[in-house]
């Protein structure tokens, strides 16, 4: 499990690098649309559409980094009653209500994408389908992670045992 946990990392540091890189291309885009604005210039009219999809991007590719660091908020209170070996069963159950969630998310994601195959962003000239990309790798990722996680769970049951 070592090497699939050194590449989730990695994918990780991606997502959280390119969070950070939205995030610092909206600041720009809005600032430069400011700027323009304080002096009297015409604003760049297409900067709230490419920050609208820069947000989905930087906010899916951040959720990402969130979970996988299990800053998410879990039954604490909960497991800290259970034992070890109960609380790692109610962090199965969890994980697996997390992946029936996101397999649904996955799900409609993908027939929206389908949906929304020929629309055209009216500022932009791009596809809407990349508006909807974030959140299939989103969905992907998260599966991953899911699955290493309770991967990672049922082993540390059968050491308890």
């Amino acid at each position: 499990m070592g090497n699939i946990e050194k590449i989730i990392k990695k994918l990780i540091n991606i997502c959280l690098f390119l969070s950070i890189l939205c995030l610092l291309i909206i600041i720009a885009l809005v600032s430069i649309n400011i700027v323009l604005r304080a002096v009297g210039i015409q604003t760049i009219t297409w900067v709230v559409e490419a920050t609208q999809t820069l947000h989905i991007y930087a906010v899916f590719l951040g959720i990402c980094v969130v979970y996988f660091e299990k800053r998410t908020i879990k039954m604490s209170m909960i497991r800290e009653k259970l034992s070890l070996k109960y609380g790692y069963y109610l962090d199965i159950i969890i994980e697996l209500t997390i992946m029936v969630f996101i397999i649904v998310l996955l799900r409609y994601s993908i027939q929206l994408e389908g949906f929304i195959r020929g629309q055209v962003s009216p500022l932009l000239g791009i596809s809407v389908r990349w508006r909807v990309i974030p959140i299939i790798v989103f969905s992907l990722i998260v599966l991953i992670i899911n699955v290493f996680e309770i991967l990672k769970l049922i082993n540390q049951i059968e050491r308890v045992k």
